[in-house]
Protein backbone atom coordinates (compact mmCIF):
# COMPACT_ATOMS: atom_id res chain seq x y z
CA UNK A 1 0.00 0.00 0.00
CA UNK A 2 2.45 2.50 1.13
CA UNK A 3 4.25 1.67 -2.37
CA UNK A 4 0.91 2.19 -3.90
CA UNK A 5 0.36 5.47 -2.09
CA UNK A 6 4.01 6.76 -3.15
CA UNK A 7 3.68 5.72 -6.65
CA UNK A 8 -0.46 7.74 -6.10
CA UNK A 9 1.78 10.63 -4.92
CA UNK A 10 4.40 11.23 -7.71
CA UNK A 11 1.80 10.99 -10.41
CA UNK A 12 -0.43 13.50 -8.86
CA UNK A 13 2.65 15.72 -8.67
CA UNK A 14 3.47 15.61 -12.22
CA UNK A 15 2.83 18.64 -13.76
CA UNK A 16 0.64 17.81 -16.12
CA UNK A 17 -2.63 15.95 -16.73
CA UNK A 18 -1.75 11.98 -16.41
CA UNK A 19 -3.70 8.97 -17.21
CA UNK A 20 -3.88 5.30 -17.55
CA UNK A 21 -6.33 2.97 -19.22
CA UNK A 22 -6.84 -0.79 -19.64
CA UNK A 23 -5.73 -2.28 -23.52
CA UNK A 24 -9.21 -1.59 -25.00
CA UNK A 25 -9.26 1.91 -23.84
CA UNK A 26 -11.73 2.88 -21.42
CA UNK A 27 -9.76 4.97 -18.61
CA UNK A 28 -9.08 3.50 -14.93
CA UNK A 29 -6.50 6.21 -13.54
CA UNK A 30 -6.71 10.13 -13.91
CA UNK A 31 -4.00 12.40 -11.63
CA UNK A 32 -5.29 15.28 -9.27
CA UNK A 33 -3.93 17.72 -12.04
CA UNK A 34 -6.63 16.42 -14.30
CA UNK A 35 -9.28 16.00 -11.83
CA UNK A 36 -8.64 19.79 -10.92
CA UNK A 37 -8.41 21.26 -14.16
CA UNK A 38 -11.89 19.22 -15.47
CA UNK A 39 -13.94 19.34 -12.28
CA UNK A 40 -14.63 15.75 -12.47
CA UNK A 41 -14.71 13.41 -9.90
CA UNK A 42 -13.04 9.77 -10.39
CA UNK A 43 -15.81 8.32 -10.54
CA UNK A 44 -17.53 10.28 -13.22
CA UNK A 45 -14.13 10.35 -15.40
CA UNK A 46 -13.33 6.92 -15.52
CA UNK A 47 -14.11 4.71 -18.30
CA UNK A 48 -15.55 6.54 -20.89
CA UNK A 49 -16.69 9.70 -18.75
CA UNK A 50 -13.59 11.99 -20.08
CA UNK A 51 -15.07 12.36 -23.11
CA UNK A 52 -17.92 14.88 -21.69
CA UNK A 53 -14.83 17.47 -21.53
CA UNK A 54 -14.26 17.38 -24.78
CA UNK A 55 -15.35 19.88 -26.98
CA UNK A 56 -17.89 18.85 -29.44
CA UNK A 57 -15.87 19.50 -32.53
CA UNK A 58 -12.94 17.79 -31.13
CA UNK A 59 -14.66 14.27 -30.28
CA UNK A 60 -15.43 11.92 -32.82
CA UNK A 61 -11.73 13.47 -34.33
CA UNK A 62 -10.03 12.18 -31.11
CA UNK A 63 -12.29 9.22 -30.44
CA UNK A 64 -11.44 8.13 -34.05
CA UNK A 65 -7.59 8.62 -33.56
CA UNK A 66 -7.50 7.08 -29.57
CA UNK A 67 -9.43 3.86 -31.38
CA UNK A 68 -6.56 3.77 -34.12
CA UNK A 69 -4.01 4.37 -31.68
CA UNK A 70 -5.67 0.94 -29.82
CA UNK A 71 -5.85 -0.78 -32.77
CA UNK A 72 -2.52 -0.24 -34.49
CA UNK A 73 -0.75 -0.90 -30.41
CA UNK A 74 1.41 1.53 -31.26
CA UNK A 75 2.36 5.12 -29.53
CA UNK A 76 0.35 7.81 -30.91
CA UNK A 77 -0.86 11.55 -30.13
CA UNK A 78 -3.78 14.26 -31.23
CA UNK A 79 -4.74 17.37 -30.58
CA UNK A 80 -8.24 18.47 -28.55
CA UNK A 81 -10.37 21.09 -26.75
CA UNK A 82 -11.08 19.76 -23.18
CA UNK A 83 -13.37 22.10 -20.87
CA UNK A 84 -12.33 23.05 -17.70
CA UNK A 85 -13.96 23.64 -14.51
CA UNK A 86 -15.41 27.16 -15.11
CA UNK A 87 -16.51 26.10 -18.91
CA UNK A 88 -13.95 27.49 -20.71
CA UNK A 89 -11.74 25.32 -23.49
CA UNK A 90 -7.81 25.13 -23.79
CA UNK A 91 -6.10 22.73 -25.99
CA UNK A 92 -4.08 20.13 -25.22
CA UNK A 93 -1.81 17.92 -26.80
CA UNK A 94 -2.83 14.51 -26.04
CA UNK A 95 -0.08 11.64 -25.81
CA UNK A 96 -0.27 7.60 -25.53
CA UNK A 97 1.91 5.16 -24.81
CA UNK A 98 1.52 1.05 -24.82
CA UNK A 99 2.75 -0.53 -21.15
CA UNK A 100 3.72 -4.51 -22.85
CA UNK A 101 4.43 -7.74 -20.71
CA UNK A 102 6.94 -9.53 -21.20
CA UNK A 103 5.30 -11.63 -24.25
CA UNK A 104 4.71 -8.25 -25.45
CA UNK A 105 1.27 -8.01 -25.02
CA UNK A 106 -0.22 -4.88 -24.17
CA UNK A 107 -1.51 -4.71 -20.10
CA UNK A 108 -1.83 -0.67 -19.71
CA UNK A 109 -1.87 2.76 -21.85
CA UNK A 110 -0.53 5.57 -20.05
CA UNK A 111 -0.92 8.82 -21.42
CA UNK A 112 -0.42 12.85 -20.67
CA UNK A 113 -2.54 15.47 -21.85
CA UNK A 114 -0.05 18.87 -22.31
CA UNK A 115 -1.35 22.09 -22.13
CA UNK A 116 -0.73 24.05 -25.66
CA UNK A 117 -3.36 26.49 -25.87
CA UNK A 118 -0.95 29.41 -25.66
CA UNK A 119 0.89 27.78 -28.90
CA UNK A 120 -2.14 27.44 -30.69
CA UNK A 121 -3.29 30.93 -30.25
CA UNK A 122 -0.10 32.21 -31.35
CA UNK A 123 -0.05 30.02 -34.21
CA UNK A 124 -3.87 31.16 -35.02
CA UNK A 125 -2.51 34.78 -34.73
CA UNK A 126 0.60 33.99 -36.96
CA UNK A 127 -2.15 32.67 -39.67
CA UNK A 128 -4.57 35.38 -39.34
CA UNK A 129 -1.52 37.79 -39.66
CA UNK A 130 -0.18 35.63 -43.00
CA UNK A 131 -3.89 35.47 -44.07
CA UNK A 132 -3.89 39.41 -43.52
CA UNK A 133 -0.30 39.69 -45.45
CA UNK A 134 -1.01 37.57 -48.62
CA UNK A 135 -4.68 39.41 -48.51
CA UNK A 136 -2.64 42.87 -48.99
CA UNK A 137 -0.05 41.31 -51.55
CA UNK A 138 -3.49 40.16 -53.95
CA UNK A 139 -4.62 43.55 -53.76
CA UNK A 140 -1.31 44.82 -55.22
CA UNK A 141 -1.65 46.07 -58.88
CA UNK A 142 1.44 44.18 -59.93
CA UNK A 143 2.91 40.77 -60.25
CA UNK A 144 4.35 39.72 -57.22
CA UNK A 145 6.55 36.51 -56.01
CA UNK A 146 8.51 35.32 -53.73
CA UNK A 147 11.51 32.81 -54.15
CA UNK A 148 13.39 30.70 -52.14
CA UNK A 149 17.34 31.62 -51.71
CA UNK A 150 17.76 29.01 -54.61
CA UNK A 151 15.54 31.03 -56.87
CA UNK A 152 12.15 28.80 -57.12
CA UNK A 153 9.65 30.34 -56.75
CA UNK A 154 6.91 30.35 -54.64
CA UNK A 155 3.33 30.80 -55.32
CA UNK A 156 2.19 34.34 -57.03
CA UNK A 157 0.04 36.59 -55.72
CA UNK A 158 -3.84 36.68 -56.97
CA UNK A 159 -3.86 38.89 -60.03
CA UNK A 160 -0.48 37.07 -60.83
CA UNK A 161 -2.40 33.77 -61.57
CA UNK A 162 -5.62 35.85 -62.53
CA UNK A 163 -3.06 37.36 -65.32
CA UNK A 164 -1.43 34.57 -66.54
CA UNK A 165 -4.02 31.64 -65.74
CA UNK A 166 -1.10 29.54 -63.69
CA UNK A 167 -2.29 27.77 -60.33
CA UNK A 168 -0.36 27.79 -57.30
CA UNK A 169 0.74 24.34 -57.97
CA UNK A 170 2.08 25.47 -61.65
CA UNK A 171 4.13 27.97 -60.36
CA UNK A 172 5.43 26.04 -57.77
CA UNK A 173 6.65 23.30 -59.97
CA UNK A 174 8.30 25.50 -62.39
CA UNK A 175 5.04 26.21 -64.89
CA UNK A 176 5.78 29.67 -64.61
CA UNK A 177 8.57 29.23 -66.87
CA UNK A 178 5.71 28.81 -69.44
CA UNK A 179 4.45 31.97 -69.12
CA UNK A 180 7.35 34.03 -70.45
CA UNK A 181 7.89 34.65 -74.17
CA UNK A 182 9.90 31.96 -75.92
CA UNK A 183 11.96 34.11 -77.23
CA UNK A 184 12.95 35.96 -73.47
CA UNK A 185 13.06 32.94 -71.26
CA UNK A 186 16.96 31.92 -71.91
CA UNK A 187 17.81 35.67 -71.30
CA UNK A 188 15.66 35.95 -68.32
CA UNK A 189 16.91 32.80 -66.56
CA UNK A 190 20.54 33.45 -67.32
CA UNK A 191 20.48 36.86 -65.78
CA UNK A 192 18.26 35.16 -62.74
CA UNK A 193 20.71 32.71 -61.95
CA UNK A 194 23.58 35.03 -62.28
CA UNK A 195 21.49 36.91 -59.55
CA UNK A 196 21.08 33.82 -57.68
CA UNK A 197 24.97 32.99 -57.40
CA UNK A 198 26.09 36.66 -56.52
CA UNK A 199 22.94 38.07 -54.86
CA UNK A 200 22.52 41.43 -56.88
CA UNK A 201 19.52 42.57 -57.22
CA UNK A 202 17.74 41.71 -60.57
CA UNK A 203 16.22 43.99 -62.82
CA UNK A 204 15.00 42.61 -66.91
CA UNK A 205 12.25 43.55 -69.03
CA UNK A 206 10.50 40.40 -70.94
CA UNK A 207 7.30 39.57 -72.07
CA UNK A 208 4.83 37.40 -69.83
CA UNK A 209 1.94 35.18 -71.87
CA UNK A 210 -1.75 36.62 -70.51
CA UNK A 211 -4.61 34.24 -69.64
CA UNK A 212 -5.81 35.00 -72.98
CA UNK A 213 -2.82 34.16 -74.70
CA UNK A 214 -1.70 37.16 -75.81
CA UNK A 215 1.59 38.66 -74.65
CA UNK A 216 2.77 41.68 -72.81
CA UNK A 217 6.31 43.07 -72.02
CA UNK A 218 6.92 43.61 -68.44
CA UNK A 219 9.77 45.10 -66.61
CA UNK A 220 10.63 42.38 -63.55
CA UNK A 221 12.59 43.83 -60.19
CA UNK A 222 13.79 40.81 -57.75
CA UNK A 223 15.84 41.92 -54.55
CA UNK A 224 17.19 39.30 -51.75
CA UNK A 225 16.58 39.23 -48.06
CA UNK A 226 19.57 38.53 -45.89
CA UNK A 227 19.48 37.23 -42.21
CA UNK A 228 21.38 38.53 -39.48
CA UNK A 229 24.56 36.83 -40.98
CA UNK A 230 23.98 38.44 -44.59
CA UNK A 231 23.07 35.07 -46.14
CA UNK A 232 19.94 35.38 -48.51
CA UNK A 233 17.26 33.37 -47.59
CA UNK A 234 14.50 34.84 -49.60
CA UNK A 235 13.95 36.67 -52.93
CA UNK A 236 10.91 39.39 -53.24
CA UNK A 237 10.28 40.00 -56.76
CA UNK A 238 7.35 42.49 -58.45
CA UNK A 239 6.72 42.37 -61.93
CA UNK A 240 5.04 45.90 -63.61
CA UNK A 241 3.18 46.04 -67.22
CA UNK A 242 5.51 48.29 -69.68
CA UNK A 243 3.21 47.36 -72.30
CA UNK A 244 1.93 51.23 -73.51
CA UNK A 245 5.56 52.22 -72.82
CA UNK A 246 7.23 49.78 -75.29
CA UNK A 247 4.78 50.44 -77.70
CA UNK A 248 5.07 53.92 -77.58
CA UNK A 249 9.15 53.66 -77.38
CA UNK A 250 8.26 51.48 -80.46
CA UNK A 251 6.20 53.99 -82.17
CA UNK A 252 8.86 56.88 -81.71
CA UNK A 253 11.40 54.86 -82.99
CA UNK A 254 9.33 54.12 -86.13
CA UNK A 255 8.38 58.05 -86.41
CA UNK A 256 12.62 58.91 -86.10
CA UNK A 257 13.59 56.40 -88.66
CA UNK A 258 10.68 57.77 -90.96
CA UNK A 259 12.22 61.18 -90.66
CA UNK A 260 15.21 60.16 -91.17
CA UNK A 261 14.67 58.75 -94.34
CA UNK A 262 12.24 62.10 -95.46
CA UNK A 263 15.67 64.28 -94.03
CA UNK A 264 17.50 61.79 -95.97
CA UNK A 265 15.65 62.58 -99.45
CA UNK A 266 14.39 59.20 -99.34
CA UNK A 267 11.83 58.38 -102.41
CA UNK A 268 8.21 58.81 -101.47
CA UNK A 269 7.20 55.47 -102.09
CA UNK A 270 9.69 53.79 -99.74
CA UNK A 271 8.55 56.06 -97.20
CA UNK A 272 4.64 54.99 -97.89
CA UNK A 273 6.41 51.17 -97.42
CA UNK A 274 8.17 51.31 -94.31
CA UNK A 275 6.53 50.47 -90.89
CA UNK A 276 3.48 53.30 -90.75
CA UNK A 277 4.76 55.62 -93.33
CA UNK A 278 1.89 55.78 -95.04
CA UNK A 279 -0.20 56.60 -91.71
CA UNK A 280 2.51 59.01 -90.62
CA UNK A 281 3.26 61.12 -94.24
CA UNK A 282 -0.72 61.56 -94.28
CA UNK A 283 -1.27 62.13 -90.72
CA UNK A 284 1.32 64.56 -90.66
CA UNK A 285 0.30 66.13 -93.96
CA UNK A 286 4.23 66.18 -94.65
CA UNK A 287 3.28 66.06 -97.99
CA UNK A 288 2.45 69.77 -97.93
CA UNK A 289 6.19 70.88 -97.35
CA UNK A 290 8.27 72.03 -100.36
CA UNK A 291 9.70 68.98 -101.95
CA UNK A 292 11.66 68.89 -105.18
CA UNK A 293 12.34 65.93 -107.31
CA UNK A 294 10.93 63.03 -110.03
CA UNK A 295 7.72 61.87 -109.21
CA UNK A 296 7.10 58.37 -108.98
CA UNK A 297 4.45 56.23 -108.82
CA UNK A 298 3.52 54.04 -105.41
CA UNK A 299 2.43 51.25 -104.64
CA UNK A 300 -0.41 52.16 -102.67
CA UNK A 301 -1.63 54.23 -105.93
CA UNK A 302 -0.74 57.96 -104.32
CA UNK A 303 1.07 59.91 -106.76
CA UNK A 304 4.57 60.83 -105.07
CA UNK A 305 8.04 62.41 -105.21
CA UNK A 306 11.63 62.39 -104.00
CA UNK A 307 11.88 64.60 -100.83
CA UNK A 308 14.60 66.57 -101.12
CA UNK A 309 17.68 65.71 -99.01
CA UNK A 310 17.59 67.99 -95.55
CA UNK A 311 20.76 69.33 -94.45
CA UNK A 312 21.60 71.47 -91.70
CA UNK A 313 23.28 74.80 -91.27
Amino acid sequence: MTSQHNFKLIVDTIPAMAWSARPDGPTEFLNQHYLDYTGLSAEQARGCGWTAVVHTDDLDGLITIWQTIIASGKAGETEARLRRFDGSYRWFLNRANPLRDESGNIVKWYGVNINIDERKRTEDKAVEAEGELQRTIDGIPALVAAYYADGSRIPINKRGREFTGLSAADVTNGGWRGAIHPEDIELEESKWRACVTTGEPFEHEYRVRAVDGTYRWHIARRVPLHDEAGKVIRWCGMSHDIEGRKQAEAFLAGEKQLLEMIASGSLLRDVLSAPGGYIYVFRTRVLQVPIIGRECESKHGVRGRRFSKISGG
